[in-house]
């Protein structure tokens, strides 16, 4: 019988402990890699094409196009036809605190944007790069075709 109530009382300790409202959780939302509202960056028809992780800068990011974009990066000829438009967001690593020896994405480093036109039989590129959590037009072009070569180089992931 004594048995019986200690098992009854872990049993109702272990239940009564179980009911949360978890309605009220901000820590549940990554509130520092997120873009902020101003920017006009919409997800919204723009599909994850890759995503990939660079361990020497501790940073990760993950690649956005739309539907013509999708088509170009599945092509192995890398052949643009114009209209695609490629969003590369890069993120700082964090520590997850609720996944050991996970990380997430932190502070948002960069948003680059390739949009390519089709005009008068060949393809021209617009390359821009937002960074910080500002997401301020970056104008330094040093590295612009080594980026553009970056992003059109990355293949679909395989998604089921």
């Amino acid at each position: 019988m004594k048995k019986l109530t200690h098992i009854a009382g872990v049993c109702l300790c272990l239940w009564i402990c179980s009911c949360t409202n978890n309605g009220n959780l901000p820590n549940n939302i990554n509130t520092r890699a997120s873009i902020r509202d101003s920017f006009e960056f919409s997800p919204a028809g723009l599909k994850v094409i890759t995503s990939f992780i660079h361990k020497k800068s501790g940073t990760m990011s993950t690649l956005y196009g739309n539907p013509q974009a999708l088509k170009s990066a599945g092509r192995f000829n890398k052949a643009l036809a114009g209209g695609e438009i490629f969003t590369l967001v890069t993120w700082k690593q964090q520590p997850d605190e609720h996944w050991f020896g996970a990380n997430i994405p932190g502070d948002l480093l960069s948003v680059e944007v390739l949009k390519t036109n089709l005009t008068k039989a060949h393809v021209t590129m617009n390359y821009q790069r937002y960074e910080g959590k500002t997401l301020g037009l970056h104008s330094d072009t040093l590295y612009k075709s080594e980026r553009i070569k970056l992003i059109l180089d990355q293949r679909p992931s395989v998604m089921p």
